[in-house]
């Protein structure tokens, strides 16, 4: 497949080739955003961040990510939130 054919398919998107550009991805349906992600992370040298509007969705990915890459030599990082409200009027314990 040319690169011309890739930057048409939402399960492989085109990805930056120069630092400080970014690319949106919209449009997927069901674990279809996952292994779009999963195929980008094989076929991408740098760093991935995707960031969820909640714990639920971010768990949810993880396990998506890591049946699409299999045991793989790629690292899918959780980080947790701290459970706490924007409007909280104290910070989060530090353990």
């Amino acid at each position: 497949m040319t690169k011309q054919e890739n930057q048409h398919s939402p399960l492989l998107p085109e990805l930056p080739e120069a630092p400080g550009k970014r690319y949106q991805w919209g449009g997927l349906h069901g674990c279809s955003g996952s292994l779009a992600i999963a195929n980008a992370a094989e076929h991408y040298p740098g760093i991935i961040l995707v960031v969820t509007p909640d714990m639920q969705s971010a768990t949810r990915l993880e396990s998506e990510l890591r049946f699409f890459l299999g045991d793989g030599e790629l690292p899918v990082i959780n980080f947790p939130d701290w459970e706490t409200l924007p409007y909280d009027l104290f910070s989060p314990l530090p353990e």
